[in-house]
């Protein structure tokens, strides 16, 4: 009966529902030229990760930082422990968008079961491909 979830992050299916922020709209990935960011606190380990779960994009870093302490106070379950959190730099149409990437999954219908319950706690998501530029703001 029990299904194995290749995330840590899995979230309880019965959580409440309220509205949601915006991100920035899908993008035929030809028009979106992302870029390798160097992160302080990068951790180099193996790992199999096809999609994340994309939480905002903005047009700074500072922007981001102050998305995640707001997404933290919203649902501080979801971000307990030491959650994967990597950063995403798309460069779209002469703006660039930094985007927040949440965990880390191999397989699309886990991933998208744990979008569903953070949209229930009033935080938009965006199944997205996992980006290995790891943050800690």
């Amino acid at each position: 009966m029990g299904e194995q979830f290749d995330s840590p992050f899995f979230l309880n299916a019965n959580m409440h529902t309220s509205g949601s922020a915006s991100i920035d709209p899908p993008t035929h990935l030809s028009a979106v030229k992302t870029r390798d960011v160097q992160s302080s606190g990068s951790i180099s380990a193996q790992h199999n990760y096809l999609f994340a779960l994309q939480l905002a994009s903005v047009n700074s870093e500072k922007s981001l930082a102050i998305a995640l302490r707001k997404m933290q106070r919203l649902a501080p379950h979801i971000f307990q422990g030491s959650p994967i959190l990597n950063m995403e730099v798309a460069d779209i149409d002469q703006h660039t968008y930094y985007r927040l990437k949440f965990g880390g999954y191999k397989y699309l219908k886990n991933a998208k079961a744990d979008c569903e319950a953070i949209k229930r706690q009033g935080i938009d998501c965006w199944v997205s491909s996992y980006t290995d530029n790891r943050v800690n703001f």
